[in-house]
């Protein structure tokens, strides 16, 4: 007659039966939980990405910040990795999500880079949001189908344009000057995803598939960046800083 090996879940208190003396006595010096127990306490420990969401402006924002910096694996774990230096922005997104921001570095062409990351597994609100922004795996090289984003809001749409300006974009002086521009530049199959905001947001700024085969796009004209400025500061939103402080609104 075959033995049988059994144990308590600690937790709910389920009687767990074990095939060989070996997976018994392992699980016991680990104490181990029962499967449903264990999941339970992993998604609660990795996060939570129901606010993602909502239909609020910062919700937004930070989908248009997760389509630049962020990532899914096949198993619907969100990955965002930035730099360092922005820590404290992502650490905004850590509160809201309930998570920790972990230290990273980095190697590219032997030289190393310090950054900062956080990485969650809610896999019933990360399917939900893949599904409603049509967020695909490998999204460096496959934007959202466009027809998802063409009856959004004005104000969350914008607010996902300012979330990405964060991610891809950037803002710098121009060459001797006090006035700023925006720049965004990403792999070419962006080109119409680019097209889409300059249109429906009415930016109008020239864009085109430069020489090293990027798609972009260039908001060189100042009054274009402080009305951008101007209305994302309406917006209740967050934003890096850093880059938007370049543009001075006098």
């Amino acid at each position: 007659m075959e033995k049988i090996y059994n144990r308590i879940c600690p937790i709910c208190k389920k009687d767990l039966i074990y095939g060989s003396n070996e997976a018994y006595n392992l699980a016991k010096r680990r104490n181990a939980n029962c499967r449903s127990c264990s999941t339970k306490m992993y998604a609660k420990r990795e996060g939570n990405l129901n606010f993602l969401l909502n239909n609020e402006n910062e919700s937004y924002y930070w989908i248009g910040f997760i389509l630049a910096d962020g990532s899914f694996d096949k198993k619907t774990r969100l990955s965002i990795t930035i730099s360092e230096k922005d820590k404290s922005h992502l650490e905004l997104f850590s509160i809201k999500s309930g998570t920790k921001v972990k230290d990273k570095i980095s190697k590219l062409n032997n030289k190393e880079y310090k950054q900062v990351m956080v990485s969650i597994l809610h896999t019933e609100s990360a399917r939900q949001i893949l599904d409603k922004f049509n967020i695909l795996l490998n999204k460096t090289i496959n934007p959202p189908n466009i027809e998802y984003y063409e009856n959004m809001e004005q104000e969350h749409l914008f607010s996902l344009f300012i979330g990405y300006i964060d991610g891809d974009g950037s803002i710098g002086k121009k060459h001797k000057r006090t006035d700023s521009h925006i720049r965004i530049k990403v792999h070419k199959n962006w080109i119409g995803f680019l097209d889409f905001f300059n249109k429906k947001l009415n930016i109008n700024s020239p864009l085109k598939i430069n020489n090293g085969g990027h798609a972009l796009l260039q908001i060189s004209n100042f009054q274009m960046c402080k009305k951008i400025k101007t209305e994302m500061l309406k917006l209740n939103i967050p934003f890096l800083k850093r880059k938007w402080d370049l543009i001075v609104l006098k």
